[in-house]
């Protein structure tokens, strides 16, 4: 229901702060009072803007703060709401719960101490160390690594792959397989997956339908719902359904067009264009009118929508009012040592001219070899830079290697950084020796640390363990020195200056070093900024990211770099014909999300030739048999239109500069 909410508010004597700055688009979205609301919002349309509005509306006319919920996409939203909130001076706003749907899962598993009753414990596995589960699952399973991957992915989405897939249970007997070893191996090493947490949340409140949670929250917030997959959806709607306390509330925010995490998570995008066919009764509205970005680049945007096909009548963005012209160049380098350099260069004089400030600047790629050369391009000039991938800080086996010691520093038992300690620099991880002492322990009730001393003292043989026992030998060897160290001798051990394999993470690690009292306490921040990485904001440093990192940002200057074939799109050439199709249209949404990042200048740039074991490990289409074969710029370039600029060589833009 809409109702003129405004000339309510003031009769009553409230403080109007939700409706300042609000133009007639939105306005629909914070006033509407009915159970759902569905606001399908176009790139830089003011979404974010509305939706803390419509929450500080909530608080001024009385709402306990203590019953809204919003749920965003990153802790760096969440957190930001809550900044923007507090900076309207909305009385309560810091008692509204802010977090992502894992952070909502975790405190009410916790809560409830599910995870005792389940026997499983809270520690995560990182990327690499998921390498791990994989490998040992190819033993046992017998299943290629790429197939186990897959099953992997389906399980953290609840086993919904399908349009047609309830969320909840595996559907065949090699899904049933997968889930009940992947389990076991994940109680033998006391681990678990971030993936875990959605399902046995649905699992729980599905099993317990008078929890508190499920009538906790009177009004729901939920941003980005294009990026959920169903699993995540259909946890919203286990919070949201309950009967009690009356005339809730549940209004979600997203753009199918910006659904960039299908092939990742299973993201479920038609959850949000067939909403109000599953809540009857939903107000939806849609936003168009682009509040970020130039005329230039809306221009392009709308032509590239209307060239995917995608869509018969494309949800197209309408300039603002007040929308500068803007400025777009389309460039290609030589080599990509050239494409590095140029960047730099370029972003050097947009600085030196005062066109822009660093910290006004993000360069978007679609690989992270040549973020980092552009960063220590620009680090060379003289200007400060940050990569932000995830994980990147443990890129390196040596990396991997000194955070697995650092972990048994702070828990000797720890059999994750065990097992990866012990295969770390095996080609095959050596699995199939660890599958014969998991099978040992499993029938010996021992843990596999017991079971290693065993070894090592020739208490007991295992058949083909024996290459196992003196890694094993070495760990235990290097823990024991390590031990006797103070912890800036133990960081010089680990990650040593000057070794450019470890230097992110050294970084990482110094910076938790001045804070921290002991070796326990290094080691809880450093697994902090590891596992709940946050976007820095920082004036004087550019940002370097990949282009799933880039949603929600904005900036002043985007510089959009390999934009090769084989990059941006990237398909797989042995894929099926619908697996194709369908990375293929979330590429398209991938490079539509980094085109209308901009405020201001837009620069895309390419590489005429690569080496080819580049080219090989980027994906990049090159011709065959040279050397430096031949590269092709993205297909994505010409669907820009006519209308879009020339393309150029990179080095006559400098000389314009």
């Amino acid at each position: 229901m809409l109702s003129n909410i405004s000339q309510l508010v003031v009769a009553e004597g409230f403080q109007v702060v939700w409706n300042e700055g609000l133009d007639e688009e939105c306005i629909p979205v914070v006033e509407y009072e009915g159970s759902y609301s569905c606001v399908i919002a176009g790139a830089g349309t003011g979404k974010s803007f509305a939706l803390k509005r419509k929450i500080a509306r909530l608080l001024e006319q009385g709402e306990p703060p203590s019953s809204l919920l919003v749920v965003t996409f990153t802790r760096t939203a969440a957190r930001d709401l809550k900044n923007d909130l507090e900076e309207l001076g909305v009385e309560g706003c810091d008692i509204v719960r802010a977090c992502t749907l894992h952070s909502l899962c975790l405190w009410i598993l916790s809560r409830h101490e599910v995870f005792r009753v389940m026997e499983r414990k809270t520690r995560t596995l990182l990327g690499h160390e998921i390498d791990y589960l994989i490998a040992d699952l190819s033993v046992r399973l017998e299943r290629k690594i790429k197939i186990l991957r897959e099953q992997l992915h389906a399980f953290t989405s609840a086993w919904a792959r399908l349009l047609n897939e309830e969320p909840g249970w595996p559907h065949s007997d090699e899904d049933r397989e997968f889930d009940n070893e992947l389990i076991s191996w994940l109680r033998f090493h006391k681990a678990m997956l971030v993936g875990e947490l959605v399902p046995l949340t649905i699992e729980y409140l599905r099993n317990n339908p008078t929890s508190p949670e499920r009538s906790l929250y009177k009004h729901m917030t939920v941003d980005e719902y294009q990026d959920l997959n169903k699993a995540e959806q259909r946890l919203i709607r286990l919070l949201s359904e309950y009967k009690i306390p009356e005339n809730r509330t549940l209004t979600v925010a997203g753009d199918d067009d910006q659904s960039i995490f299908v092939t990742l998570k299973y993201a479920h995008p038609e959850g949000i264009t067939n909403f109000k066919e599953e809540y009857p009764g939903t107000f939806e509205t849609t936003l168009v009118t682009c509040k970020r970005c130039p005329r230039r680049v809306i221009e392009l945007a709308n032509v590239f929508l209307k060239s995917t096909k995608r869509k018969e009548k494309p949800k197209l963005l309408q300039p603002a009012p007040n929308a500068i012209k803007g400025e777009v160049a389309i460039l290609q380098w030589r080599t990509p040592n050239d494409e590095a350099s140029g960047v730099a260069t370029i972003i050097a004089k947009k600085i030196s001219a005062g066109e822009v400030k660093p910290g006004e600047i993000i360069v978007l790629t679609p690989r992270k070899q040549i973020g980092y050369a552009i960063k220590n391009n620009l680090i060379d000039r003289g200007i400060g830079a940050q990569t932000c991938f995830s994980e990147a800080v443990l890129y390196s086996k040596q990396a991997q290697e000194g955070y697995a010691y650092l972990n048994l520093l702070h828990e000797r038992n720890d059999a994750v950084s065990l097992r990866v300690l012990l295969g770390i620099y095996a080609a095959d991880k050596r699995r199939k020796s660890y599958e014969k002492i998991r099978r040992h322990c499993f029938e010996s009730g021992d843990a596999v640390i017991e079971t290693l001393s065993k070894l090592k003292s020739g208490e007991l043989h295992i058949p083909s363990t024996d290459h196992l026992v003196a890694p094993y030998q070495i760990i235990c060897q290097r823990l024991q020195y390590l031990s006797t160290l103070t912890v800036p001798e133990v960081i010089e051990q680990l990650f040593p200056d000057g070794v450019d394999e470890v230097a992110e993470i050294r970084k990482l690690v110094m910076t938790a070093m001045e804070g921290a009292g002991d070796i326990h306490e290094l080691y809880d921040m450093v697994n902090r900024e590891i596992t709940q990485p946050e976007l820095p904001k920082t004036s004087d440093s550019i940002l370097i990211l990949t282009l799933q990192k880039a949603k929600g940002l904005t900036a002043k200057m985007v510089v959009f770099v390999n934009c090769l074939e084989g990059c941006i799109p990237y398909v797989g050439r042995y894929d099926s014909k619908e697996e194709q199709e369908k990375a293929l249209a979330e590429q398209e949404r991938l490079f539509f999300v980094a085109l209308t990042r901009t405020t201001n200048i837009l620069l895309l740039s390419s590489t005429g030739i690569m080496r080819r074991g580049d080219a090989a490990r980027m994906k990049v289409r090159a011709s065959a048999r040279r050397y430096w074969p031949e590269t092709e710029a993205s297909r994505f370039i010409d669907m820009l239109g006519p209308n879009a600029p020339s393309p150029q060589p990179g080095d006559d833009y400098i000389r314009h500069v």
